[in-house]
């Protein structure tokens, strides 16, 4: 028996749902405007909970080994609890293919490092030249990687049998968001929308699923509202944080050249002014962020097709806010207990947003014949970077 079937048996079937349920969208019944809903994500925080626990009980006995193979139990419950048109992800991925490949990364990156000791023992003269080079290089195989780490988890998810896939070149793509990341700091941030657009169009209509590809068509110009607030509030929160640093240091001058003491009370009530600057400040960067995230999600679906179908998003900032707000509050009530509940509150409503307009066509989608790859994940595993679901 192989480690997916294992993997895949210990879980048990997701139930369907009951048809009249009132917190159920039917994806029977369109709206005014024909909209259906496309996703349902289902799970129960409390088996989620169990599976959690198991992977941090193996995780510990095995000093972190353990943890490729409890991303991927991760992975076949959160797929297998999400249903696009009323049957199931499925997640076809092992821990073995995330284990080895992060062993090869771990490798090559040792071998940088051992390079750039070396040149720095050699060529200490010219280490600033080195260090820029393999940052340089670090960056562009980040987006190199990420690209690939989408292509397999792709590849190793199934709806009816068959899998998504990811067309195009993970070198172009990466050459474009390395090139793309410095138009955004030359520019101080004022291009982010439109390279977005770029990245996120060269990603979407190179993603398949069977032989049917996505269609993106998505303008820069919806987002740049949502983007430019968030750059205000996070120049004024960044500007704030160093004035009230600057002010500190400058009173403490002050007083060690007129050797007088700093008046208490005086320190006290400026300190609990900016304090609350910078707290309202905080508050609103995350407020405006919600916006931006929402913004974006929409603006992601509304010019996403699939064949005859017409995709949207109809995400809030308000919800988004709430849902955040009230995973800060499971938290911290719970003191990380309440992990998996946060996890899953996270997940169900950005999918359970997405509705479809149109005729799915199934009947005509087939199986892709692209070759799907062996490895993938490595180099983010050993950067610890999640890209999400």
């Amino acid at each position: 028996m192989t480690e997916q079937r294992v993997i895949q048996e210990s879980f048990p079937a997701t139930e369907s749902p009951e048809p009249h349920s009132p917190d159920i969208p039917d994806p029977d019944t369109p709206d005014r405007e024909g909209w259906r809903p496309l996703v349902l994500f289902q799970a129960r925080g409390i088996d989620f909970f169990w599976i959690v626990l198991r992977n941090l009980f193996f995780i510990i006995l095995t000093l972190g080994v353990y943890s490729f193979w409890a991303r991927v139990r991760n992975r076949v419950f959160l797929w297998r609890s999400t249903r696009i048109l009323g049957d199931p992800l499925e997640y076809t991925g092992t821990g073995k293919e995330l284990f080895i490949s992060f062993l090869i990364v771990m490798g090559f990156l040792l071998v940088l490092i051992l390079i750039q000791f070396m040149s720095l023992a050699l060529l200490p003269s010219r280490a600033a030249v080195t260090q820029t080079l393999l940052y340089v290089g670090l960056l562009y195989a980040l987006h190199f990687a990420i690209y690939r780490s989408i292509r397999f988890r792709l590849t190793r998810t199934r709806w009816r049998g068959i899998r998504g896939n990811l067309d195009g070149s993970a070198a172009k793509y990466a050459l474009k968001a390395f090139a793309y990341t410095w138009a955004v700091i030359g520019t101080l941030g004022i291009l982010g929308p439109w390279c977005t657009s770029r990245l996120v169009s060269f990603l979407m209509n190179n993603t398949l699923f069977g032989n049917r590809r996505f269609s993106f068509n998505g303008p820069p110009r919806e987002l740049y509202f949502a983007y430019f607030l968030v750059m205000l509030v996070s120049f004024a929160l960044i500007g704030t944080g160093a004035f009230i640093i600057f002010s500190v240091f400058s009173s403490i001058d002050a007083a060690a050249i007129t050797n007088a003491k700093p008046d208490p009370d005086a320190l006290l009530h400026v300190s609990r002014t900016f304090i609350l600057v910078y707290v309202v400040l905080a508050i609103a960067l995350i407020l405006v962020s919600t916006m931006y995230q929402a913004a974006f999600t929409r603006w992601l679906f509304g010019h996403l097709s699939f064949g005859a179908m017409r995709l949207r998003s109809t995400l809030t900032a308000g919800a988004l806010f709430k849902l955040y707000l009230g995973n800060i509050l499971l938290l911290a009530c719970t003191l990380g207990l309440a992990y998996p509940w946060v996890r899953l509150r996270s997940l169900r409503l950005p999918l359970n947003c997405i509705a479809y307009q149109g005729a799915p066509d199934l009947e005509r989608l087939l199986q892709d014949t692209m070759p799907a790859p062996k490895r993938g994940e490595g180099f983010l595993e050993a950067m610890d970077i999640d890209i999400g679901m």
